[in-house]
């Protein structure tokens, strides 16, 4: 931590603001979290703007960017008070939630050049404030922050009404300060058996749940359904196996996954505080998106199921001192060696009230309802057609109080099924309900449920250890190589269990195996179910049978290494050279190799945005942060480098 430009202090991004500010990328397009207060009664603008400048003037994470150090390292900066205004709107009192959100999207944010806290005056008809809506980079603010903020706005606000001095504590600890504190050398034996952890998990959990388009479009279903009889249900299933609320409708969720995919291990992500003592009451974003896999392949009881799935959780939640960049390294690691993406699947973002809790805590609730009431509807609908990248499966949005659990679903209609759906909106209390009433449910009744909802279940697919992969995108990406002829992938049984082998015709001097592999290995990702084979055999011509493997090795095959490498190479190597010399002067490697990938050249994921700042700077555009991350050498990622027009370099 260090102090710059006079008043401003300094110091390395948090491991939980990482992940925000790699989504952001200096753009729009990470995320916003709200913050909105309906006054009890209007106050004046005035009061209203002096009380948000108070607010930001008490916390340094409300009044700083991203900036980069020499080496390119992203930090944040911290502003001095009053050196700009926090910008707030106006509009009139009764915008609806969508209309809000529709403006935020016109707000041009950008973590290196705004202060993350602006927000939105909605004025009554007297003139007054009736409303207050505040937005926050997610870079800067988590959910817990948020609540703290909550009830200081508040406590500020009514202490301008009242003409008195606010009571609130001085801070107690900045942002940058714990941050420091988490990044203490004194932590570091935690921080090695995270990352421990965390391989393992990686080696043992499955890419994917379901198979999904090779395209990166997707349907986006917005799902959501109240339930005024799941609170009782959720804290009495969850005395009933002594876990909490939030462990146990995770591993609900967790156990339907694996059900409605056939899958012998299950995944999913959760959102997980991140804060422990050093970071208790502090404003600002420590929050993790962690996962858990769950083996079913005994096909146990819930209750069994249950206290598995929770352990799990638990676990996790205390190996959370990694930040994201180093896990996104093990990540694309366990990527390599498997040779096929990580889907990011599905996640619950599950939040509980605080009268919630507590009911739960004194065990307030007595035995919960379990006959003769209506189910709660569900509203589904379709929604846009935008862009995924991510492999997203679902996102559950859980908030439950004391009467009426809110479950905001987003699914994408390309991997999920209407029915689908609805399992995981309405299966959770429909499970625990059923189970409150039996006592236990075996696997084949968990079963019955979810095909009572869904109609049906989809059949298996192909499983390759914890992988999944569809043979019929595999064989369309292959042959969409120029010099493919005919592909026929299959898994063929071996001595050590099954592998997957790709049979091509590519002419007497197609490509051979190596440049194969690169072709696959660079259009796998996280939405297409693709596995690159182990083995390529390759010959100059298709049987006639294609889909018949004897008629494929009756014929004779080329020697191995016999195909010639086409790729165009002649055309990259300034585009080689560029990328070359950005990627030495940002992770200050003597020796970069093209033939490796990035992270297995340098290992420095922090330093991406700047690479890329330094190609755009000669003109080469193209790629993005997440190319980085992908199994493919420098060299392939330069070929995908746009070069700038003739005269237009460096120097020209």
């Amino acid at each position: 931590m260090e102090a710059v430009e006079g008043a401003r202090r300094s110091g390395p991004l948090g491991a939980g603001q990482v992940f925000e500010w790699w989504k952001f990328r200096g753009s729009s397009r990470g995320s916003i979290v709200w913050l909105r207060l309906p006054l009890p009664r209007p106050i004046p603008e005035v009061d209203v703007r002096a009380a948000v400048t108070e607010l930001v003037t008490r916390h340094e994470a409300l009044r700083s960017t991203v900036g980069y150090d020499e080496r390119g390292m992203p930090r944040q900066v911290v502003h001095p008070p009053g050196e700009r205004e926090v910008f707030l709107g106006r509009e009139p009192y009764g915008l609806t939630g969508d209309e809000i959100a529709a403006w935020v999207d016109r707000f041009d944010f950008d973590v290196e050049r705004h202060w993350p806290c602006w927000g939105l005056l909605l004025h009554a008809d007297d003139g007054d404030v009736a409303e207050l809506v505040l937005f926050f980079s997610h870079v800067s603010m988590d959910a817990v922050g948020t609540l703290l903020l909550h009830d200081e706005l508040a406590e500020l606000l009514l202490a301008r009404w009242e003409r008195r001095p606010h009571r609130l504590p001085p801070v107690r600890r900045h942002l940058l300060d714990a941050v420091a504190l988490d990044s203490s050398p004194e932590l570091d034996a935690e921080r090695a058996e995270a990352e421990r952890y965390w391989a393992a998990e990686l080696r043992a959990a499955p890419s994917r749940l379901f198979g999904s388009t090779p395209h990166t479009s997707f349907r986006l279903y917005a799902g959501t359904i109240v339930s005024t009889t799941a609170p009782e249900v959720l804290a009495a299933a969850a005395r009933r196996y002594r876990t909490t609320p939030a462990a146990l409708y995770s591993a609900v969720v967790t156990i339907l996954l694996a059900i409605l995919s056939g899958a012998d291990r299950s995944v999913l992500r959760f959102h997980y505080h991140g804060r422990g003592p050093a970071e208790e009451g502090v404003v600002g974003c420590f929050h993790r998106i962690l996962f858990t896999s769950l083996d079913v392949s005994d096909r146990a009881p819930l209750g069994k199921l249950v206290r598995r799935a929770a352990t799990q959780i638990l676990r996790a939640q205390r190996q959370y001192r990694i930040g994201w960049d180093r896990l996104a390294e093990l990540e694309a690691a366990e990527i390599r060696r498997r040779g096929t993406g990580f889907a990011w699947g599905s996640t619950v973002n599950f939040g509980v009230s605080d009268e919630y809790e507590r009911l739960c805590l004194r065990g307030d609730y007595g035995p919960a309802t379990l006959d003769g009431l209506p189910e709660p509807e569900i509203m589904l609908n379709p929604r846009e057609i935008s862009d995924n990248d991510t492999g997203m499966d679902a996102y559950l949005m859980v908030r439950i109080g004391r009467d009426s659990m809110h479950v905001q679903g987003g699914f994408n209609g390309n991997i999920l099924l209407p029915g689908e759906m609805e399992v995981l909106l309405r299966g959770p209390e429909r499970v625990l309900r059923q189970a409150l009433r039996q006592h236990d449910l075996s696997f084949a009744e968990l079963v019955e449920v979810a095909t009572g909802i869904a109609g049906q279940l989809r059949p298996p697919g192909c499983w390759l250890g914890n992988h999944l992969t569809d043979l019929d995108q595999l064989r369309k990406l292959l042959e969409e190589h120029p010099d493919v002829r005919a592909a026929y992938p299959r898994v063929e049984p071996t001595p050590d269990g099954e592998r997957l082998v790709a049979f091509l015709a590519v002419g007497d001097t197609g490509p051979g195996p190596a440049e194969l592999r690169d072709f696959v290995l660079a259009r796998i990702g996280p939405t297409a179910a693709v596995t690159c084979p182990e083995h390529f055999v390759t010959y100059a011509r298709p049987p006639l049978d294609r889909d018949e493997p004897a008629a494929w090795r009756a014929l004779p095959r080329l020697a191995e290494g016999t195909g010639l490498r086409r790729a165009a190479r002649a055309a990259t190597g300034d585009r080689e050279l560029a990328l070359h010399r950005a990627v030495t002067r940002f992770t200050g490697a003597t020796e970069v190799s093209m033939a490796g990938t990035y992270l297995e050249t340098t290992g420095r994921l922090l330093v991406v945005p700047a690479i890329l700042r330094a190609l755009a700077d000669e003109g080469y555009t193209g790629l993005l942060p997440d190319d980085f991350v992908r199994p493919v050498s420098l060299a392939q990622l330069a070929t995908e480098l746009t070069a700038p027009p003739p005269g237009d370099g460096p120097g020209r």
